[in-house]
């Protein structure tokens, strides 16, 4: 069969989902002309959704390998959908997510971005350890929920509060909380536990939807002398947590010691400042995994610069990248490093290729505080495909070799998080679009230029 019969003749594919999960993939048009495509088809009949990576069951080596050209598939072939999002990458595709609000400090006179996290994670781990589900177990893995989830209280809780709706629905009486203190206590506890489901620490805004979904489930709750009925709430929520979070110190949650007098004492800060996600991130400064420790994930780190001097133990590296994930954050928070001294420290969380003739734009680039760079060759037409796409931070060059700028623009972000750097001040906007509107992380809180543009997009 030549190559232009297997374009058009109809075909076939097994398409693996997961554990004892597969569908039939039918193309009557015979097989895709790019792997985007083919991406395409099996989101529209088998309902996937969100960012994935495909692999196909390769003959010659009885195994699934990355699908980078549709040459690879053929009709009656296995392929499967290995699902991806911006805190579950590859360690060699994009740094994950982070942010804080301190500032990096750089070896250019050049005003930098702030930085104080990182999070790059791994994903199909082919065995998994006791420490990694330990630490899978403390990590969230949800932002912040467009509709809040009000809990099940406990059984007394709901037993008043089942009265209190029947009494709401006789004669509109709402119940008088305050006169009930043991019960709104019991309330704001629970609210409060599910809430550090998604952060310690959330914005006015986050309170006020909280307060407005618990009135909506529960009616009964309303203050009649409030603003909109939930006011009060949104105040008791907010002392709540304050002691919440008090709480959760003294119990060792890292999040919230990092933020601790004891802990700032020495460190060149404002005692005032919080370090804490303010772009959507999941898992900002997570716990050691049960049964390490800084010292336990330092002998790992030490043996990673062994592993990523081997050839063919990508496996390994990954193993090991996943396993420190919550030392790297911590060392970013609090440490700030430089990027140069994070890249020689952490070398397998850039993709190191070998480089293109920076000879014209070397000095350009040692400039640069962060940027995407782009190498063509001379004379090259519009169309022709450049020498080098990557990314600089702080003249320092992180990832290379990317393969496009669309590519580039989506790494940029990632590393931007990774690193807890600011947005550049005169591309915030450009950023924020990324980041809220095709990223869709915080997407409810959009700036009023931003706001003016999404209109217009999808008017």
């Amino acid at each position: 069969m030549d190559q232009t019969e297997k374009m058009t003749d109809p075909v076939k594919f097994k398409i693996v989902l997961g554990d004892s999960d597969s569908l039939k993939l039918t193309l009557p048009f015979g097989i895709p002309k790019s792997v985007e495509e083919f991406k395409s088809e099996i989101r529209k009949q088998c309902g996937v959704t969100g960012d994935f990576r495909l692999q196909y069951l390769d003959t010659d080596f009885d195994d699934f390998l990355n699908l980078t050209s549709t040459v690879d598939l053929q009709d009656k072939g296995t392929v499967k959908v290995v699902t991806q999002s911006l805190a579950m990458l590859s360690a060699y595709d994009v740094c994950s997510l982070s942010s804080a609000d301190t500032d990096i400090r750089s070896s250019t006179s050049s005003p930098t971005p702030s930085s104080s996290s990182l999070s790059p994670t791994t994903s199909d781990v082919a065995s998994v350890s006791a420490s990694e589900l330990s630490l899978s177990s403390k990590l969230r893995s949800e932002t912040w929920p467009t509709n809040f989830p009000i809990p099940t209280f406990p059984y007394e809780v709901e037993l008043e509060l089942q009265k209190a709706h029947e009494d709401f629905l006789n004669d509109g009486t709402s119940l008088n909380i305050d006169s009930k203190p043991k019960l709104k206590s019991e309330i704001l506890k629970s609210l409060a536990a599910e809430i550090v489901k998604y952060k310690v620490y959330p914005k006015s805004e986050e309170y006020e939807e909280v307060a407005k979904a618990l009135i909506m489930k529960h009616p009964c709750l309303q203050e009649k002398g409030s603003a909109g009925g939930f006011y009060g709430w949104k105040i008791s929520l907010q002392w709540k947590m304050g002691n919440y979070r008090r709480t959760l110190r003294a119990a060792g949650c890292s999040e919230v010691k990092i933020n601790s007098l004891k802990h700032k004492h020495g460190e060149n800060t404002n005692p005032n400042q919080v370090k804490k996600p303010k772009r959507a991130e999941v898992n900002f400064y997570p716990d050691y995994p049960a049964g390490e420790n800084k010292q336990s994930l330092e002998e790992e780190r030490l043996a990673l610069l062994s592993e990523v001097q081997k050839k063919d133990n990508h496996q390994i590296i990954k193993h090991k990248m996943e396993k420190t994930f919550v030392c790297r954050r911590h060392e970013v928070i609090e440490d700030m490093p430089l990027m140069v001294d994070f890249k020689s420290r952490w070398p397998a969380l850039f993709s190191e290729y070998e480089d293109a003739d920076f000879e014209n734009s070397e000095r350009d680039m040692a400039k640069t505080v962060i940027g995407i760079y782009v190498i063509k060759p001379e004379d090259a037409e519009a169309y022709d495909p450049p020498l080098d796409v990557g990314l600089i931070v702080e003249g320092v060059k992180v990832l290379q070799n990317v393969g496009d700028v669309t590519k580039a623009c989506a790494l940029l972000l990632g590393v931007i998080y990774s690193l807890n750097l600011s947005y550049p001040s005169d591309l915030k906007y450009t950023f924020e679009f990324f980041q809220k509107v095709l990223l869709g992380l915080d997407a409810q809180r959009l700036s009023h230029k931003i706001q003016v543009l999404n209109n217009k997009l999808v008017g």
